[in-house]
């Protein structure tokens, strides 16, 4: 480099980048679920075990804890124990299905000595109102009000309470905000001026994004990401997938959706799986075949 390049040479740039954090959004997984269905939670787990993230974190709502339903509930003669157990212990299960890829995967890094391969991301476990059920019920008190979050942590992951927001890299996770006196979740396109902090949450299973600029440059973004349940279970105005942020830093993030259907296309087993392979096959066979035909 000459000596006049070197003197025309600007301030040094910033080359730190963020952190990667994958975002599971409310899935309302259940025990009498298909394969096909749970395969979903299986396909997340490679996912993470591929792209690597820093940080996990399930917004809420990963399982739906149909047994206490408030509707059910009233209806109900009598608390249906057994039912809530197997509910709670499935929540488990879920866990430990989208953690296990990255663990085997370190297994056998340890075992091959490989120790520069193995990752070990944050694993963040938010309760969301379907969660917060269990502790609304005396009943549920015979297995301990904090059994959720025993079950959570002993299973490697850090739990957060209901509605009590969790400080990542200056981005607020939770399950969602609420509004006011009336303390009705807050909206995407109204949260920024509530919280005055970039933001990341669930329960409408919708898919929204708004972003403000701040005083001083830079911008606060808030993220309401959707959710994470199969298509037969979503409903027209929801979006199903997983939301990896990218470069998260002093509150900042970029936003990478992964549709449901693109995680079971490269990561499932199941029929819906084989599906979704099968039709991207055939279509790109029909665009081979109609490129023949008009060559």
């Amino acid at each position: 480099m000459s000596r006049e390049m070197k003197q025309k040479k600007g301030p040094a740039m910033d080359l730190k980048f963020g952190k990667r954090i994958l975002v599971i959004p409310d899935a309302h997984g259940r025990s009498t679920e298909s394969f096909s269905d749970l395969d979903r939670f299986d396909a997340a787990g490679k996912l993470i075990r591929d792209e690597k993230p820093d940080i996990v974190v399930s917004l809420g709502d990963l399982a739906d804890f149909d047994p206490l339903s408030p509707y059910k509930m009233k209806a109900a003669a009598a608390f249906d124990g057994k039912a809530v157990r197997k509910e709670a212990l499935f929540r488990t299960e879920i866990l430990n299905r989208i953690a296990g890829p990255t663990r085997h995967a370190n297994e056998r890094h340890r075992r091959g000595r490989h120790k520069e391969r193995i990752h070990e991301p944050v694993w963040i476990d938010l309760e969301g109102n379907h969660e917060e059920r269990w502790r609304r019920y005396p009943e549920t008190d015979l297995l301990g009000h904090d059994f959720l979050q025993c079950e959570s942590e002993e299973a490697g992951w850090i739990w957060h309470p209901f509605l009590k927001p969790v400080d990542i890299l200056g981005v607020l996770f939770s399950h969602y905000f609420t509004t006011g006196v009336s303390r009705r979740p807050a909206q995407v396109n109204t949260i920024l001026n509530k919280t005055h902090r970039s933001c990341v949450f669930g329960h409408t299973h919708s898919f929204g994004f708004d972003q403000k600029p701040v005083l001083g440059g830079g911008t606060i973004s808030a993220l309401c990401a959707g959710s994470f349940k199969p298509p037969h279970r979503t409903g027209e105005h929801e979006w199903s997938g997983l939301v990896m942020l990218e470069d998260v830093k002093d509150g900042s993030f970029c936003i990478r959706q992964i549709p449901y259907d693109h995680v079971l296309e490269k990561y499932g087993e199941g029929d819906y799986a084989q599906k979704l392979r099968t039709r991207r096959a055939q279509a790109a066979q029909d665009r081979e075949n109609a490129r023949h035909a008009y060559a």
